[in-house]
């Protein structure tokens, strides 16, 4: 079970130096905001990051309402009663508090990955409905090195960038128009170690719970705390830094690659990824690896880039002037070699069908996201066109067929209401839809989770595709 610091604890160590809230929060404008939210879970490390929060905005003038949002995963009997004590504390204190309850059935495998994801969910949520479009959680030093340590045992080189200080969530909204609804996930003690936060907690006589979860060696973060004693501390956070550097370095790359000369990376009508094969040659392995990587992911509708080998391999296939062979499948899409120019698409395999109600909205495919709001309540489908659909369509509409690649068009969102095929907006940029229902290009790749890491790519990306850009950060420069 959980285990509470009690009064007994209260000795700060010899080595104990002050945390200072300015230090930590002054980097963040919080200037436009009326309300923020703090994740507290109960254990130190976010109890201190609430405490700290409360100080620092005592001291401004007009400041946004604090709201303390504790997440019940419902994954151990002491987990109701810890949520309970951290609403009767912050209820103490004159805090707002929420707690945030996982509900449904839990997965047998892959917990931890399953439970961030629904923590995620729930936080961005309770934030959209208080609006507040900031969360903070409590991340530490400690916190950052075993993300470094995890993701090195793992393997790949984008990772070891360790967490980003800040993240986008639900970047593109809920409703798939403009940007309603992204919450920025704040991490401001990512250079503040743990122990030094335990002894604020002390030094305030507030007392936390221990989760017996970070002690289950099943789980793979426990296993690398209970070795990351063996690193040395200052080599881990250098490395850190050295690849974070790296990291933005080739992401600034990439994206100057995809926003270039606007002939030579560029989506033709019917989603076709049209890439120069001269200007790819000329961009370096690396970054031709990444910008490829990006143009599969967002074309076949993945959250996640290709891995580290398979867009080198795609890399060397392109680059290698009619070796082997002319198509390459990965990440659900097709990529056609060309002595001139490569083209990219989304394979005609695994496409979904989606019944949406009047009122209803959801992403297709990764790729897009529908929101049916026709008047007089009729539902609406999509799904890809028959050939025969798609043909009849086009010649409807006049659509003349050496305007567009067939094969990418073919793998379009076709919209049907009452049994008519109406539009392909992945062909005709929306042109034939009826009021109340729009289509809005949706990336999975970033609009759910984008690190701050990686802004100044997802926005080149963005442009690329025809969509607007993502928010702009609540920090000063350095914060990135």
């Amino acid at each position: 079970m959980s285990v509470p610091r009690i009064a007994a604890d209260r000795f700060p160590p010899d080595d104990f130096s002050p945390v200072d809230p300015a230090r930590i929060f002054a980097p963040i404008d919080f200037s436009n905001e009326r309300t923020v939210m703090a994740a507290v879970s109960g254990g130190g490390d976010s109890l201190a990051l609430l405490f700290l929060l409360k100080d620092y905005l005592s001291g401004m003038g007009d400041p946004p309402q604090l709201i303390a949002a504790t997440v019940d995963h419902g994954l151990r009997p002491e987990s109701r009663d810890e949520a309970a004590a951290v609403a009767k504390l912050c209820l103490s204190h004159g805090i707002a508090h929420r707690i945030l309850c996982w509900e449904g059935e839990k997965p047998i495998a892959g917990i931890p990955a399953a439970a961030r994801d629904a923590r995620y969910r729930l936080l961005t949520e309770a934030a959209r409905d208080a609006s507040a479009r900031f969360v903070f959680t409590g991340h530490t030093r400690e916190d950052q090195i075993e993300t470094f340590l995890m993701r090195k045992a793992r393997g790949g080189e984008r990772g070891l960038a360790g967490m980003a200080n800040l993240t986008l969530l639900n970047g593109h909204g809920l409703n798939g128009h403009g940007l309603d609804g992204h919450v920025w996930l704040l991490r401001p003690l990512l250079g503040t170690r743990r122990g030094d936060l335990r002894a604020f907690l002390l030094e305030r006589q507030i007392d936390w719970f221990d989760d017996p979860t970070n002690e289950n060696m099943a789980f793979e973060r426990p296993r690398i705390r209970s070795r990351s004693g063996e690193v040395e501390a200052g080599a881990a956070l250098e490395e850190i830094a050295a690849r974070t550097a790296a990291r933005k370095a080739q992401s600034r790359a990439a994206a100057a690659f995809l926003s270039g000369e606007s002939d030579k990376v560029h989506v033709e009508p019917g989603e076709v990824a049209v890439v120069d094969a001269g200007w790819l040659a000329d961009a370096g392995q690396d970054v031709a690896a990444l910008s490829l990587g990006v143009l599969v992911a967002i074309i076949g509708g993945r959250r996640f880039l290709p891995g580290e080998a398979e867009r080198e391999r795609l890399a060397s296939h392109l680059a290698a002037k009619g070796g082997g062979s002319a198509r390459l499948g990965l990440g659900g899409c097709i990529i056609q070699f060309g002595t001139k120019r490569h083209r990219i698409w989304r394979e005609a395999r695994g496409l979904p069908e989606l019944v949406l109600a009047c009122g209803e909205s959801a992403a297709w495919d990764g790729r897009y996201r529908i929101a049916n709001n026709i008047p007089g309540g009729e539902s609406v489908r999509i799904a890809p066109p028959s050939a025969a659909e798609f043909d009849t369509f086009c010649t409807d509409r006049g659509i003349e067929r050496g305007t567009f690649y067939r094969a990418a068009a073919l793998t379009g969102p076709g919209v049907c209401v009452g049994g008519e095929m109406v539009d392909i907006p992945s062909l005709t940029g929306d042109r034939f839809l009826p009021a109340g229902l729009t289509v809005t290009r949706y990336i999975a790749l970033f609009d759910k989770v984008l690190p701050g890491h990686d802004l100044v790519l997802a926005n080149a990306a963005a442009h690329l595709f025809a969509r607007g850009p993502y928010p702009e950060p609540p920090r000063s420069p350095n914060m990135l």
